[in-house]
């Protein structure tokens, strides 16, 4: 390879780690604002579907519209922009998706249902409170 080869080499490299890092402190980045926004607290994090799992460590005194709002602004420079969903739960232990063998036995009694409190979706900035209950009613 000649210099000139080399060179490229290293620059494409490099452009691809700090594009990346990029990414990563943007979503950091999203996570403390998020927390901050609402008083979350994450639980956990689903990147391939653009989801956090939260539990709300405090009350906040801003309306569903305006945490939609605030929320959305947080991801703004991520490649989740219009593209995330927040799920907030009683407890961390419910924490998951209804289908997963943790989580499955705590459809006991509707516990995982009643522990899902809400839904913010930030491709229709729309919020759904107990999410799970409400094709039951």
């Amino acid at each position: 390879m000649n210099s000139f080869q080399n060179k490229s080499n290293v620059i494409v490299i490099l452009f691809a780690l700090f594009s990346f890092s990029c990414k990563s402190n943007d979503l950091s980045a999203a996570s403390s604002c998020v927390e901050n926004v609402a008083a979350f607290e994450i639980v956990r994090v689903d990147d391939k579907n653009h989801r956090y799992f939260v539990i709300q460590e405090s009350e906040t005194s801003l309306s569903d519209k305006e945490v939609i709002k605030k929320l959305s602004a947080c991801f703004i420079k991520t490649d989740w922009s219009n593209d995330w969903s927040i799920s907030l739960f009683s407890e961390k232990e419910f924490a998951g998706y209804i289908d997963e063998p943790t989580i499955i036995p705590l459809h006991s009694g509707n516990q995982w249902a009643k522990a899902y409190l809400a839904e913010y979706n930030g491709s229709e900035s729309s919020v759904v409170k107990y999410p799970a209950l409400s094709n039951t009613h």
